[in-house]
């Protein structure tokens, strides 16, 4: 890694005598010439995790922080728990510890009541949720008073639910910091009107001037792509040479890859 043409860190691999010899360097901030080895590297992991948060070592510190400012979601209903035993600041990957990051956001009760208040316009019949303490961990459900029936454990609603409930946490909770959410197929367990919405609510809030955050959304929904390619779109395209060619969709032939052009080769249709 480099920053203005210096070095910050390195990791080599190398063969000697049969064996794998793995080293990972780091690199004083501006001073290219004075550097340290790190010992016992996982080779499974990134350098930039075992780099020690010191004075010399601001612009790899920053770089790690930044990079920990990244929410990567790919939602899976089917495995989200109800049951949290502990606090989680941040979703996994799948989003299985929704009920201990609801716990973590129910400490700002402006945010979770602004949650509330988006949900039940989305979510017929939901009234308000409730994480109950049942022996030594918490219970996430929903109340719905018109099914006269008590709150549904967040197991026991629908995967479009659950799928939606993430979504909108997503967007309403988010930190208040610069940060970059990345969303993998957020249309998955949802029909088109339920995800429409949704993508209204999220291109409002990263047009705030307030917001300093973005979105990246991986989508093969050819209605999304339409939605999002006359102003966001990009298509990665991987050559014979193996290389990944990076051009911006377009209303217009202007450089760029119009959405005429992906509609005449059949990747987006024109409803």
């Amino acid at each position: 890694m480099t920053f203005d043409h210096h070095p910050l860190s390195e990791f080599v691999i190398e063969e000697q005598e049969d064996k794998r010899i793995e080293q990972a360097t780091i690199y004083k901030d501006n001073l290219p010439d004075n550097s340290s080895v790190l010992p016992f590297v996982d080779s499974s992991r990134s350098v930039v995790s075992a780099i020690p948060e010191k004075r010399d070592y601001q612009k790899l510190t920053w770089f790690k922080k930044h990079i920990a400012r990244f929410i990567i979601v790919q939602i899976n209903p089917f495995a989200m728990s109800a049951e949290s035993r502990k606090e989680d600041p941040y979703p996994v990957w799948d989003m299985s510890n929704y009920a201990a990051w609801f716990s973590y956001l129910s400490g700002n009760q402006g945010e979770i009541f602004n949650l509330t208040l988006k949900l039940q316009e989305i979510i017929k019949g939901f009234d308000f949720f409730k994480n109950e303490r049942s022996g030594t961990a918490k219970i996430l459900s929903l109340s719905f008073p018109h099914l006269g029936k008590e709150p549904y454990k967040l197991t026991e609603i629908s995967d479009g639910q659950k799928a939606l409930i993430a979504l909108y946490t997503l967007i309403y909770c988010a930190p208040d910091e610069d940060y970059t959410l990345c969303i993998d197929e957020p249309e998955n367990f949802l029909a088109l009107p339920e995800i429409q919405p949704w993508l209204n609510a999220l291109f409002d809030q990263y047009s705030e001037e307030r917001s300093h955050g973005q979105a990246i959304i991986i989508s093969h929904h050819p209605a999304l792509i339409n939605y999002l390619a006359s102003s966001s779109g990009h298509w990665f395209e991987r050559t014979d040479e193996g290389l990944i060619r990076l051009q911006r969709i377009t209303h217009e032939q202007d450089g760029g890859l119009s959405l005429a052009k992906l509609i005449e080769l059949g990747w987006i249709y024109d409803e």
